[in-house]
């Protein structure tokens, strides 16, 4: 196995706030090798690295950035309403060229739907496309990267439903059935939207600042994993949903595996050794060194 294989999720340990540009040059500073990063926007279209679709303010009060500008983001900031101000992707993108951070993975969760063609222009305006792969749970992200550019490496990621596994299935679909409503903004669960009808469907709800995590049959199948086959993708679930046999299914698709989110030596061992997966999204820092 090698350190490679392990990705540092969304930065977490190298600050106290997850995917800071402190964070970022405290991780290159180590020589990380590979990162996950997730993107929202704000109302006039700045692109932000922070995974949830909202920042809480000093009262604990949900603020959504597509309901901001980033002036507007900024000045909350400054009025110390925010606790902190999360970093813009050109920011993180100007970090990584001051660094010389060029043989540096960087896989980018795109957590919304429509700035694909400006994040790959940024990613290529520093010369930094090469080592990048685009992660998201939703499939139209990825169709559309495949698009623009077809040698960009996708990774889906799901909570994969296993045929006979009757009783897991069962749990999973209760567990996220529905949606909910938070703040006038919603948290989707789509199940199987593959195909153009089923994602013309869901995508007339896809509106800024909603969340959406995907429930799919495994292996997926379909224009999805046609296209994850042709860039030697991946496809990404929670560490707790892996199994040998979820693994191979996915192998014999030509598809890799990514899993999250490992925090001990213990996860290391059986997400690589048990359930050989490809890759580890990991919480802890101490995992993510290249030993020198």
């Amino acid at each position: 196995m090698e350190n490679s294989a392990i990705i540092s999720h969304r930065l977490r340990g190298f600050d106290e706030v997850d995917a800071s540009l402190r964070g970022l040059k405290k991780a290159l500073a180590s020589s990380i090798p590979a990162f996950e990063i997730d993107t929202r926007f704000t109302k006039d279209g700045e692109i932000l690295i922070h995974h949830d679709p909202y920042i809480s303010d000093t009262l604990e009060q949900r603020q959504y950035f597509c309901d901001m500008t980033y002036d507007e983001l900024k000045e909350k900031y400054t009025q110390k309403i925010f606790h902190y101000l999360p970093a813009r992707l050109i920011e993180f993108l100007r970090e990584m060229q001051t660094n010389n951070a060029y043989g540096v993975m960087t896989y980018l969760d795109i957590k919304e739907f429509g700035r694909e063609k400006e994040i790959l222009r940024l990613f290529d305006s520093f010369s930094l496309k090469e080592n990048l792969v685009i992660v998201s749970w939703l499939p139209e992200v990825l169709f559309a990267v495949h698009n623009l550019d077809k040698t960009i490496p996708l990774c889906f990621s799901h909570y994969p439903l296993v045929p006979g596994s009757i009783l897991k299935n069962i749990f999973l679909r209760m567990s996220f059935r529905g949606k909910k409503i938070v703040g006038g903004h919603g948290i989707f669960f789509p199940l199987n939207a593959y195909n153009k009808t089923e994602l013309d469907k869901y995508n007339t709800e896809n509106k800024p600042g909603d969340d959406f995590e995907h429930l799919a049959a495994a292996p997926i199948c379909g224009e999805l994993s046609d296209v994850l086959q042709s860039v030697h993708g991946m496809v990404c679930f929670d560490i707790k949903l892996a199994s040998r046999k979820l693994v191979e299914l996915y192998y014999k698709k030509g598809i890799r595996v990514v899993l999250y989110s490992a925090k001990t030596d213990e996860d290391v061992r059986k997400s690589f050794v048990k359930i050989k997966a490809d890759f580890l999204l990991s919480d802890n820092p101490d995992l993510c060194f290249i030993n020198g």
